[in-house]
């Protein structure tokens, strides 16, 4: 949002914001801040059934926070550094006033928040399966100790019978997998790329 915001507007917002630097696994506590990555990755969890599914990733130069300032509490997500970076905490007071005397920056945080809430509509056919999810991310997993982060799948109809699930319901888990950056998908095999988002979707 500050490439929307007028040179003063953004001046004045960082002039005010708090500067921060994390180690990979670091929980983000931004209470109602907007919050700016300066350097690094951070990742966004949500809880799923007792489990932390990965939402997405924030890189470098984009913001997070906002819908903490507009009537929510975030207790639903939990943010932690992917790796070492900083991150900029914005106060919410300033935020506000940016907000009420600078339109093009309330237009950019009004576009932040929606795009939110598309993001989210993405995660609802993997949220609304998570016993599949977590099955086939433990049959990764397991198959992984003895043949390594390449796992051969053969058919995707044995493995969904195998697993107990449909075809379609494996397709969609793949893809978000994928998606994700957890796994790579072959035509009879699975790269796995990240064990640590199989591990938390279990």
């Amino acid at each position: 949002p500050f490439s929307s915001a007028n040179g003063a507007t953004a001046e004045r917002l960082l002039s005010q914001s708090s500067l921060h630097s994390l180690k990979g696994g670091d929980e983000i506590k931004c209470e109602k801040a907007l919050g700016l990555v300066v350097s690094g990755e951070i990742t966004v969890r949500g809880l799923n059934g007792g489990r932390r599914m990965i939402y997405r990733t924030i890189p470098k130069g984009e913001v997070f926070g906002a819908a903490r300032i507009f009537g929510g509490d975030g207790a639903y997500t939990v943010m932690t550094a992917k790796k070492t970076c900083e991150i900029a905490l914005i106060p919410e007071h300033a935020v506000r006033e940016a907000t009420a005397n600078d339109g093009g920056f309330a237009v950019a945080l009004a576009e932040i928040l929606c795009e939110k809430l598309r993001i989210l509509n993405r995660k609802l056919s993997t949220l609304s399966a998570p016993d599949s999810t977590a099955a086939l991310c433990k049959a990764l997993l397991d198959a992984s100790k003895n043949e390594g982060d390449r796992i051969g799948i053969g058919s995707r109809t044995e493995l969904a019978a195998r697993l107990g699930i449909s075809r379609m319901t494996l397709y969609r888990i793949f893809d978000s997998l994928e998606r994700n950056g957890a796994v790579i998908i072959g035509e009879k095999d699975v790269i796995i790329k990240d064990k640590e988002i199989l591990k938390s979707l279990i």
